[in-house]
């Protein structure tokens, strides 16, 4: 079953009463409370019941959303509840929206990454050039899964296509 959120006029009213608009950019921009990924967050009633501003913005404009489906904002700046600027999705469309938009933590940019891309690049060399995995793993302090995964393409995808890419140009498009 949906998740439903149910609003009361006066929690319509304090809602909108926390937005004010960009004459520049359309923008609805939500005022209040915002996450450290600026998305509005906002106290629909109760004392733990909160919702993505976004998602109240399109309840109040268009209804309730259905099951598996995401709001998502064509103008990217996390805070706009303009209903004219967010549209429906699902999990995978945000998860391309944000790649296409260069917001991924893919590689480097991950805060848990213990590697660098020319390290990436240097494995998978090392790897089809005959090296094993587990030396390879030692040579790089971390584990046997990590290198299995970027020698397979599970991860660092980015840098593991753009390695085949390359050998496959070198060979003259032979694998």
């Amino acid at each position: 079953m949906a998740h439903r959120i149910i609003l009361s006029e006066s929690v319509k009213d304090r809602f909108f009463a926390k937005v004010r608009i960009d004459k520049k950019t359309g923008c609805h921009i939500f005022t209040d409370y915002c996450d450290r990924d600026g998305y509005g967050k906002f106290n629909v009633g109760g004392i733990h019941y909160t919702e993505t501003a976004s998602r109240v913005a399109w309840v109040i404009a268009n209804g309730q959303i259905p099951d598996g489906l995401c709001v998502l904002h064509r103008c990217d700046n996390p805070p706009c509840v303009n209903p004219e600027h967010l549209y429906l999705g699902t999990n995978q469309d945000n998860t391309d929206d944000m790649k296409r938009r260069g917001r991924s933590t893919a590689g480097e940019r991950n805060s848990h990454a213990k590697l660098k891309e020319y390290q990436v690049l240097d494995i998978l060399r090392l790897f089809h050039n005959g090296l094993s995995m587990g030396t390879i793993a030692r040579r790089y302090s971390v584990s046997l899964p990590t290198i299995s995964h970027i020698v397979y393409g599970r991860g660092w995808k980015h840098i593991y296509r753009e390695f085949i890419i390359g050998k496959e140009m070198s060979h003259g498009g032979r694998k």
